[in-house]
């Protein structure tokens, strides 16, 4: 994933857009056992820690906070999204998140679920499908549909004129995503190693990023 920056362009790797999450999302608690290490082995540092210890940064990180601009992403921008549930049939102790692709919605994904549901085997998991909002999407002619970020571009060349690749869309989808998350944990008692967040096309790729930004360690991702 690439992005321009002001005179130079920069490259946004796995690590960048971890650490770009991580200064996004509310404060985190070192307690909870399902929690990842984005920065360092075994810690959390904050933005002042991070600068300050050298030693425990690579050059990567260091580069990032220097170069990136912060993304204008606030907790206000990552909605809340409305979803279509397929409830457990017997005791809930598993949930699936999944997106769908874009111009789509959750509904064109509920007899699926509602198909694995009867499946005694899978009786245990809650089906959750999100609905992305609606908003532009720059490649279908500025069309207003169901999108989780503006795709501007089919084109490999990622640092075009037309901006690249909506890298603040993304990381406000994903933190969306996260909220989901958090509410089976904190509200529905699941642990994070017992939910699956996967997805379809373009729910597929945001499904990946919701995966490798998470300050939780998911049960895994499924991406069609």
């Amino acid at each position: 994933m690439r992005q321009a920056g002001a005179g130079s362009e920069t490259t946004l790797d796995l690590t960048t857009l971890r650490l770009r999450s991580y200064y996004l999302r509310p404060g985190i608690t070192k307690s909870q056992s399902d929690l990842g290490t984005p920065l360092s082995k075994g810690t959390n540092l904050d933005k002042e820690e991070f600068e300050s210890k050298p030693a425990q940064s690579s050059s990567v990180l260091k580069r990032s906070v220097l170069k990136h601009r912060k993304p204008q992403v606030t907790m206000a921008a990552s909605r809340v999204l409305s979803s279509v549930t397929v409830n457990a049939s017997t005791k809930h102790t598993a949930t699936v998140i999944f997106l769908h692709g874009l111009g789509d919605s959750g509904y064109g994904w509920e007899p699926v679920a509602k198909m694995l549901a009867r499946n005694p085997k899978l009786s245990h998991i809650k089906w959750v499908l999100p609905n992305a909002p609606n908003q532009s999407v720059t490649l279908n002619f500025g069309m207003k549909m169901p999108s989780w970020f503006d795709i501007r571009s089919l084109d490999r060349d990622l640092t075009a004129d037309d901006g690249g690749e909506d890298a603040d869309g993304m990381l406000a989808s994903a933190m969306s995503v996260n909220r989901i998350v958090t509410t089976q944990v904190d509200d529905e008692n699941i642990p994070a190693n017992r939910i699956v967040v996967g997805g379809f096309s373009q729910g597929a790729a945001l499904s990946l990023l919701t995966g490798l930004t998470s300050e939780r360690r998911l049960a895994g991702l499924v991406c069609l």
